[in-house]
């Protein structure tokens, strides 16, 4: 579940406590929204406890910013393992002599013998 999803069924889930039962304090919520996230948001859940308080929507803002930084990084992640796969079968062929035919045209087109 993306983030801004789970962020909106928890606050609908509290305010409809807020209705049925009781009202829930700010900092709960907050608790209860950091407690259920994956272990891949550490990092950001230990600056967040870290603080005095923070608001619900600072709380969304941040917890977003980081969804997208995750996001990013995996990104980068899979094109750098999407290079090294390149990089990897390349040398294989020049090791295993896969690439004669290449440097065979090219020698005929330059001239060469």
């Amino acid at each position: 579940m993306i983030i801004d999803q789970y962020l909106n069924t928890v606050k609908l889930l509290s305010d409809n406590l807020d209705i049925a039962v009781k009202k829930i304090l700010h900092s709960d919520l907050a608790t209860q929204v950091l407690a259920g996230l994956d272990e891949e948001y550490t990092p950001i859940v230990v600056q967040i406890n870290s603080r005095d308080s923070i608001s619900w929507r600072e709380l969304q803002s941040t917890l977003m910013t980081f969804e997208s930084w995750l996001e990013y990084l995996n990104a980068v992640k899979t094109d750098v393992a999407g290079i090294n796969i390149i990089h990897a079968l390349v040398n294989f062929t020049q090791r295993h002599g896969m690439c004669n035919y290449n440097s065979r045209n090219q020698r005929q087109k330059s001239g060469g013998r």
